[in-house]
């Protein structure tokens, strides 16, 4: 079966890209025929060669834009990485014989060989994702004036109707609206995705991105309750989205052994180790600190980030809050 996976990021982050393309190639079918497709404004061959190595027997193919379609938009179009807007790319650089992609962050682990999105009738919709914990805030509707029947995606898992996007020009619709609305704007890429998408996208189930905070939000887990043992025993894709397993203070997902375990399947990059090591110490320190009454409140080393000040999610108490639910 021929899968196509697309991961947009720069030359800095090709440690954790390698983490996402090693699980994809581990989670594959050995019959299966996978391209992974890396958009890039530039990557050094030197790293293009581990890119290849890390992706085993599946093809890998880089494009390079220097992002000039992006220019004119306002300031805060840049509030999260450029290499999110990267992925609106994709219907015009990847060829018209493929005509579904899925596209992933590269804060992911891949656990299931995905036959299901691969083979999925799209039945005439645009992309297909997993709801994001934003749609239980009322806020979330009222700001993009939308119906909350609609629903709202997470689009860091993201598969693609290249055909519709390319019909539709949905890519040139999603950056006239996000240039338009910036006063709509709270998350930029993925907004203007559920704004254009919001009659036009099938909600997958949750197993195909599971994110931290469907662990601690007690109105999606008495929604989802029947779902929540697989979520914790056999997720299909982990999403680590804020919540990341390399730095210290955000590494709080309960799925985040499953990083560390691809990662040391590599045997490459010790700096992030010693990142995560050099993080463990910085915090606590700040924390010591914090508690002794030498850093304040006001201070700007004071700890507020809410990755940083949010409790670690721990197996044992999500097991405990199903049982109330």
């Amino acid at each position: 079966m021929r899968k196509d996976f697309a991961l947009c990021f720069n030359d800095g982050y090709v440690p954790f890209a390698c983490v996402t393309i090693k699980s994809i190639a581990d989670s594959m079918d050995k019959d299966d025929d996978v391209h992974i497709h890396i958009v890039s404004d530039h990557i050094t061959e030197r790293h293009q060669k581990i890119l290849r190595n890390m992706a085993g027997s599946a093809t890998v193919a880089f494009y390079f834009d220097d992002g000039s379609v992006f220019g004119g938009m306002p300031d805060y179009f840049y509030n999260w990485s450029i290499f999110a807007w990267y992925r609106l790319l994709l219907p015009e650089k990847l060829g018209d014989d493929i005509h579904r992609v899925l596209y992933l962050d590269c804060d992911i682990v891949v656990n299931d060989n995905l036959d299901t999105l691969f083979t999925m009738n799209f039945e005439g919709k645009s992309i297909a994702a997993c709801s994001d914990i934003e749609i239980y805030a009322p806020q979330t509707y009222k700001r993009l004036e939308y119906d909350s029947k609609l629903g709202y995606i997470s689009t860091g898992v993201l598969l693609m109707n290249l055909d519709k996007w390319r019909k539709e020009s949905l890519a040139s619709k999603m950056l006239e609206f996000a240039k338009d609305n910036h006063e709509k704007i709270k998350y930029p890429d993925q907004d203007a995705i559920n704004w254009v998408c919001r009659n036009d996208k099938i909600i997958l189930p949750p197993r195909y991105g599971v994110v931290l905070n469907y662990f601690r939000e007690k109105k999606f887990m008495r929604e989802f309750l029947p779902e929540m043992q697989g979520l914790i025993e056999s997720p299909a894709i982990v999403h680590y989205a804020g919540y990341y397993p390399w730095n210290y203070p955000k590494d709080k997902h309960p799925h985040s052994s499953l990083w560390w375990r691809t990662f040391n399947r590599i045997g490459m990059f010790p700096r992030v180790r010693y990142d995560y090591f050099v993080s463990f110490v910085k915090y606590w320190i700040k924390i010591m600190l914090i508690n002794l009454g030498v850093i304040k409140k006001g201070s700007e080393h004071y700890i507020r980030d809410l990755y940083y000040c949010h409790p670690r999610v721990r197996i044992s108490d999500v097991y405990k809050t199903m049982k109330e639910q």
